[in-house]
């Protein structure tokens, strides 16, 4: 895992310590992408810290953000919560 510190266009090729990663997609500045492949559920640690896990398979070179990450710091949303507060459904609300 690494942070882009500028942005990145697809395409360019990116060599951090002993190793290569060709950039799949553009990554926005201090965005994270992959260095290695990682398979669905598997932690996403940035610097020490698990921030949280990818909800699918991400290659090398892919932006790792909100799209396929869940974050470790915030519940899981359901359809009936938004940030954890019960939602009424639209009915309830719709003709008032």
């Amino acid at each position: 895992m690494a942070v882009a510190l500028a942005d990145v266009a697809a395409g360019e090729i990116i060599e951090l310590d002993s190793t290569t990663t060709h950039i799949t997609g553009p990554i926005p500045a201090r965005h994270k992408f992959t260095t290695s492949a990682l398979n669905g559920h598997a932690a996403v640690i940035k610097q020490v810290e698990t921030i949280g896990h990818a909800t699918q398979a991400i290659r090398p070179g892919a932006h790792v953000h909100i799209h396929n990450v869940s974050s470790a710091s915030l519940p899981e949303e359901r359809d009936d919560t938004l940030h954890g507060y019960p939602r009424s459904p639209a009915s309830e609300w719709r003709n008032q």
